[in-house]
């Protein structure tokens, strides 16, 4: 089976428990306010929390009989009965049973230490799973609509010691995944590109991820970065996506378009009567940059006022590399934000966090500031949750001024 398909056939099974136990719950909760039967409002609940997992029935069935890949297409009646009630769904039913577990633990507790009032708990604790079931599709909707027109500006500023007056002030814009495809183009592209102009910053580093897939859109998505305007350019690595595609494709219309793309070389920026140094490393799942690789490009590490690495996957193993040598910033995507995300104490509960520790904001590490941008497209799933598109400009000062 493609990835699209088999990663959406994983996603319904993990989700499989969570499905079971809200469904559980709610018509258990719903039996105990108003009497009515189990027997009839456990199938009722059980059909209505279980209908998204059509989705992935039904395209392993067209893949198996068609041969093609409905998970990767885009269509009015597929997606209104399809494909937005699955992933939507697998957000609801996710949100409502980190809910519903609080509510049980609360519920237990109180019934272990009030034990005079076991029947009183249970009730009110029912009206909450009743509550949480009504509620918790209502804040989802609101948020996933949210989110999905979305874009943050998000604006930091890094202090650098000995940092020349030339670059004092010096805004670096940075964006990734832009994902253009059937779903993320026209207008919505155009106003992410108008959101980064309007920032009006001197540099703009692109982490990579031009397309989703296919060679469709790479004509229309370079031809839109070309669009982006910065003082001293507009550089680039590639991404997953791209390489999926077509590297060399993608690089030579990115190129075309005014961009530079950097893989695996150090590039000198002139900034009036000082420089900077941009070290773009391929970092993706089909190429890997070796130990011997990294140590070339660290070796070739020029002697300039602010060093700056970027790369489009922010491995551990890479961002420690990068903060060993002392590179004052390490920029990356890939992870848009984890796209859809649950927020535990202590830990974010998506599919990013158990690749990376790096999963979106600002993190430091010695004396290195790691930022990770959410970008503008998606993959696999066409929402976001609790992760909004973002552009991130980075203002480098010199310490004590």
């Amino acid at each position: 089976m493609p990835w699209s398909l088999n990663l959406v056939v994983i996603i319904s099974v993990a989700a499989l428990p969570f499905e079971v136990y809200a469904a559980s719950r709610i018509s258990r909760a719903i039996t105990t306010i108003t009497s009515w039967p189990l027997k009839r409002v456990r199938p009722a609940t059980f059909i209505i929390v279980l209908y998204p997992d059509l989705y992935p029935l039904v395209s392993w069935l067209e893949f198996s009989i068609n041969h093609r890949v409905p998970t990767q297409r885009a269509g009015a009646v597929w997606d209104a009965l399809l494909t937005y009630p699955f992933w939507c769904g697998i957000v609801i039913v996710v949100q409502i049973s980190l809910i519903l577990i609080a509510i049980d633990v609360a519920s237990l507790l109180s019934r272990l230490i009030l034990r005079t009032k076991r029947d009183r708990i249970r009730y009110i604790a029912a009206w909450m799973v009743a509550g949480g079931a009504v509620l918790t599709p209502v804040y989802c909707a609101y948020r996933i609509w949210s989110d999905m027109y979305t874009v943050k500006v998000i604006h930091r500023t890094v202090t650098i010691p000995g940092l020349p007056a030339e670059l004092d002030g010096l805004k670096i814009a940075q964006i990734t995944d832009v994902h253009v495809d059937n779903r993320t183009h026209g207008a919505k592209l155009a106003n992410y590109l108008n959101m980064v102009n309007g920032t009006f910053p001197d540099l703009v580093l692109f982490c990579g991820d031009l397309i989703s897939s296919g060679p469709s859109y790479i004509d229309e998505a370079a031809a839109a970065l070309g669009q982006l305007k910065a003082r001293y350019g507009v550089y680039a690595c590639l991404g997953d996506h791209d390489y999926f595609t077509d590297p060399d494709l993608v690089a030579r219309a990115l190129e075309k378009n005014g961009l530079t793309v950097i893989r695996n070389a150090v590039k000198v920026v002139p900034v009036g009567g000082s420089q900077l140094s941009l070290t773009g490393v391929t970092n993706v799942y089909a190429e890997r940059p070796s130990k011997r690789e990294l140590d070339r490009l660290i070796a070739l590490r020029p002697n300039t006022a602010l060093d700056v690495f970027f790369t489009h996957q922010p491995s551990n193993s890479l961002v420690s590399t990068v903060a060993q040598n002392r590179y004052p910033l390490f920029i990356a995507g890939h992870t848009h934000g984890g796209q859809i995300v649950f927020p535990l104490p202590g830990f974010l509960l998506t599919g990013s966090t158990f690749e990376t520790h790096y999963v979106t904001g600002f993190f430091n590490q010695g004396s290195t500031l790691i930022s990770i941008c959410n970008g503008l497209g998606m993959t696999l799933a066409p929402i976001r949750y609790q992760a909004p598109a973002e552009v991130v400009v980075i203002e480098v000062r010199a310490a004590g001024r």
